[in-house]
């Protein structure tokens, strides 16, 4: 998982804390690194009410979830570096740990589906 797409998955799990807050102040710094277009710019001016709103957050969020652009959550991150009043954002990243998806092995205990108990899968067992 490189560094974006580590950022990516934190930001997401920070969703309804990042909604919450005033992220006017990134939006230019992410249009002039190219990770938001002009008819982005243009779409969260006419989203929600005068000035900058829990919609607008969501806004620029979901565009960002959904631009493929390989360093869209570094360049938030940054951005948010620069703001004193959303360092507090970077510290929660920062603490987050690190999901990183389990996998099972054939040594590993396994569901049984049809009695729901945990089993050792028939390689294991026995070196059979």
């Amino acid at each position: 998982m490189d560094d974006n797409d580590l950022l990516k998955s934190k930001f997401h799990r920070l969703h309804a804390e990042l909604v919450g807050q005033n992220l006017s102040a990134v939006v230019d710094r992410l249009f002039a690194a190219a990770v938001i277009s002009a008819a982005n710019m243009e779409e969260l001016n006419l989203s929600g009410s005068v000035g900058w709103s829990s919609a607008k957050s969501r806004v620029l969020l979901t565009l960002l979830h959904r631009s493929g652009h390989p360093r869209a959550f570094i360049e938030l991150r940054l951005a948010l570096c620069e703001e004193d009043s959303m360092k507090f954002i970077v510290d929660k990243l920062g603490k987050l740990a690190v999901e990183v998806p389990s996998v099972q092995t054939d040594s590993a205990q396994c569901q049984c589906p049809n009695c729901g108990h945990s089993h050792h899968s028939a390689l294991s067992t026995d070196g059979q």
